[in-house]
């Protein structure tokens, strides 16, 4: 089976019209806050703009990734998570994906293995409590 792409939850932030009903980065703020209270997670300052919400490039345990957010229904906002940029002369991130400890560490970050839970680490359990 293959493991979890995204988290949906609910988190009171206000969403930020970046026009077409696109979530805005100024209004992913919040969310990189959030992200940084996962531990050994290091997120870029720069947020980037998608013509479908936000990106957020973060590293964690010597492996690169990047979260989108979206805004997804009154109150609800959907993250998924993603190894890092898929490039032909990026050759670690093209590694990344086929090693064990790629995949690993993605599923740790998604919080989709039970020892992502340990000493608040679980960013389901994080976002969720929001």
């Amino acid at each position: 089976m293959k493991p979890c792409t995204n988290v949906i939850f609910r988190h009171p932030a206000e969403f930020v019209d970046a026009g077409e009903g696109i979530l805005a980065a100024s209004g992913a703020q919040w969310f990189a806050a959030l992200l940084l209270h996962v531990p050994g997670l290091e997120i870029d300052d720069d947020l980037c703009q998608e013509d479908w919400g936000v990106v957020l490039f973060a590293r964690r345990n010597r492996k690169e990734f990047w979260i989108g957010l979206n805004f997804w229904d009154e109150g609800a906002w959907l993250a998924h998570f993603h190894h890092g940029l898929w490039v032909p002369w990026r050759w670690a991130s093209w590694f990344q994906r086929l090693s064990s400890s790629g995949k690993n560490e993605l599923k740790r970050l998604r919080g989709c293995s039970r020892g992502a839970g340990r000493r608040g680490s679980n960013l389901r359990h994080r976002l969720a409590r929001r």
